[in-house]
């Protein structure tokens, strides 16, 4: 028979997976998520962007007989799924009871960003497991000072990294953390540098393909800093986290004060975690999400810290229940922000009411930095079947497909192609744009006499370069990120193309290293 504890998880994972169908079908897959699945045709120890595990669980997933939505989307439910359980479970061992258990998987149910990622095929939600299984290992340590933990911790601290390098910064806080503590003592054991050696070795194979590469990753913050990071305020960046988890507010104020007081001063370190992790972020002025693998502890230690105090007051009964049933109400009434569930017709109309009863606009506001009528990942998930098919009619219409070419202007359009025309003949969409550079060939092995052009305008150079071109067709959704985007059939070239390529590949690789 399970013991109590294990049938209360075992409640909110089943809730789980009935929300993870929830998913309007009026939404393609995410941008992103189509430059993973691209990832998986070209496994490697690493990429562009991003270390190889992306790429890993890609590979994976076209091997699936099925690939629905919800096939594409089965390891970040296992990974949230599984960050569920841990939460739920740091709460036991900073010796919170049932109730705070139950508290610390409503939050992670109902917030936002633990709904929105299960959904989306991208690392953010591999890296919100493995931020907290870190905690998870570090707490057990805490709580029972065996050596065997921090071993434990140092290989998943490797693993995390062969997912998304944010985990440097956690690692960088935990550091700093262990010496403003009594755990400073760590640093005199062999056990520290042996879990320390363990992440390098296990991390090691994706250093040493940035290395041979010439660190693509540095040229992808670069532009990430100039394109993206330059909108991000602190002011936001903190706000943006706190109404990420309105439904458990509470709880975040708690959690870190549990960390400083108390009974929770054996686990003082967290605590310093989250505030270095936040500083550091704040610094380098991060994007808002970069610390939600932080919230899983501290929402597990608030829950544990309002289980002690209302179990010390008055009427402490009547709290915890007003508690859960606001964080219940809160967190539907927000839900069509935590994941798509609503038609967009009807999001659209949620997202204006919304913005006219409470005057705020972060939900809908993108990176340029400008409010639009859905949320940004929601408009990224429009349009790219569109793509796809407008290609695959311009493929058809080709007089020689021996000699054509397909070039995408951004890795969403050149995914989409890529995923959604997987068997149907087409040859790898060509792209200048994220890892799709780094496959771009180095010289084309035959001339090209008709191109297929995916942007959304036609520069002068590709005017200049084919004397007929025809427009086959145009993503026409005006909610769609990628509203105007263009399919050209280019055809009679004016000079060779070949070479222009070839020069054009030197050109870009050349600005990369």
């Amino acid at each position: 028979m399970l013991n109590k504890s294990t049938q209360l998880i075992a409640v909110f994972v089943l809730i789980k997976i009935i929300a993870f169908f929830a998913v309007s079908p009026d939404y393609d897959l995410h941008r992103d998520e189509l430059l993973y699945l691209a990832l998986g045709s070209h496994p490697d120890w690493g990429y562009w962007s991003n270390p190889p595990m992306i790429g890993a669980l890609g590979a994976l997933i076209r091997l699936f007989p099925a690939h629905t939505p919800e096939a594409v989307r089965f390891f970040p439910l296992l990974a949230s799924i599984g960050t569920l359980m841990l939460a739920m479970r740091m709460a036991r061992i900073m010796n919170g009871g049932l109730y705070a258990e139950a508290l610390t998987g409503l939050a992670i149910l109902l917030c936002p960003p633990y709904l929105r990622t299960m959904v989306m095929f991208q690392p953010v939600v591999f890296d919100i497991f493995w931020w907290t299984l870190c905690s998870f290992l570090l707490l057990y340590y805490l709580k029972t000072r065996e050596d065997r933990w921090i071993l434990w911790l140092g290989a998943a601290l490797g693993l995390g990294l062969l997912n998304k390098y944010l985990l440097l910064i956690y690692a960088t806080a935990l550091v700093l953390g262990l010496l403003l503590t009594e755990h400073r003592r760590l640093f005199t054991k062999r056990p520290v540098y042996l879990a320390a050696a363990l992440a390098l070795l296990v991390w090691s194979p994706n250093l040493i393909w940035q290395a041979t590469h010439g660190f693509p990753v540095f040229h992808h913050l670069d532009a990430l800093a100039t394109r993206q990071l330059v909108h991000v305020e602190p002011a936001s960046f903190l706000i943006s986290q706190l109404l990420s988890h309105l439904p458990v507010i509470l709880l975040i104020p708690l959690g870190v004060g549990f960390f400083f007081t108390g009974t929770g001063r054996p686990f003082r370190v967290l605590g310093w975690v989250f505030v270095f992790t936040e500083v550091i972020l704040l610094i380098c002025k991060g994007k808002d999400y970069y610390a939600l693998g932080l919230y899983p502890f501290v929402l597990a230690a608030g829950a544990v810290y309002w289980e002690t105090l209302t179990a010390q007051s008055r009427g402490g009964h009547i709290a915890r229940w007003a508690l859960g049933i606001v964080a219940l109400a809160v967190g539907l009434a927000v839900t069509p922000f935590s994941m798509p569930c609503l038609p967009v017709d009807k999001m659209i109309v949620y997202c204006a009411d919304y913005q006219r009863n409470t005057g705020l606009t972060g939900a809908v506001t993108w990176e340029d930095g400008e409010t639009h009528d859905l949320p940004q990942d929601y408009a990224d998930m429009l349009g790219w079947q569109t793509i796809a098919d407008l290609t695959r009619t311009a493929w058809q219409q080709s007089p020689d497909q021996n000699t054509t070419l397909i070039y995408a202007e951004n890795y969403g359009q050149a995914g989409a192609v890529d995923w959604y025309t997987r068997k149907q003949g087409l040859p790898p969409v060509l792209s200048f744009s994220d890892t799709y550079l780094l496959w771009a060939p180095a010289t084309l092995p035959r001339e090209i006499t008709t191109f297929i052009y995916i942007n959304d305008e036609l520069g002068d150079d590709i005017q200049q370069l084919f004397a007929d071109i025809r427009l086959v067709g145009q993503v026409q959704n005006p909610h769609a990120r990628e509203y105007g985007t263009k399919v050209y059939l280019c055809q009679s070239p004016r000079l060779s193309f070949r070479q222009l390529y070839d020069e054009r590949i030197r050109e870009m690789r050349g600005a990369t290293h």
